[in-house]
């Protein structure tokens, strides 16, 4: 089942778009797919294509939200350490487009974005219905 590998890699992608480019000098954007640039991504100046661009990119990953619930539902009752696990990394991930969602940072702030502490612990308190909680809103 692909869909969670999937997720968290292209959030991931997402969020690192700005460091990619900087330090890396690469990126896996698709951005003819996205019209636009390179340059116009990460150019302040278009800040307006920039954040349509990451829209899309963060729609896109919203479409594996229903993958991921019927794979967290398909998991059997008594593997509650493996729920849990499922549960902590996808409440994360979601938690995480939540911080990027129309969010210039990602493009242009000094740092990565990332989920603040008190979320973090919450989810961390119970990842399950965290997980749930979250993904229920996108599917």
């Amino acid at each position: 089942f692909n869909a969670s590998g999937q997720f968290l890699q292209k959030i991931n992608l997402i969020r690192d778009i700005r460091e990619d480019v900087k330090q890396r000098v690469k990126h896996y954007w698709p951005l003819v797919s996205l019209r636009i640039s390179l340059q116009e991504l990460i150019d302040e100046e278009n800040k307006e294509a920039g954040l349509a661009a990451l829209d899309r990119m963060i729609d896109d990953v919203k479409t594996h939200v229903p993958n991921l619930i019927n794979y967290f539902l398909a998991i059997p009752e008594d593997m509650p350490g493996y729920r849990k696990f499922y549960s902590l990394n996808n409440a994360l991930g979601l938690a995480t487009i939540e911080e990027m969602d129309n969010n210039p940072a990602v493009l242009y702030g000094p740092e990565r974005v990332k989920v603040d502490k008190s979320s973090f612990l919450k989810i961390m308190k119970d990842p399950e219905k965290a997980f749930l909680d979250r993904a229920w809103r996108y599917y």
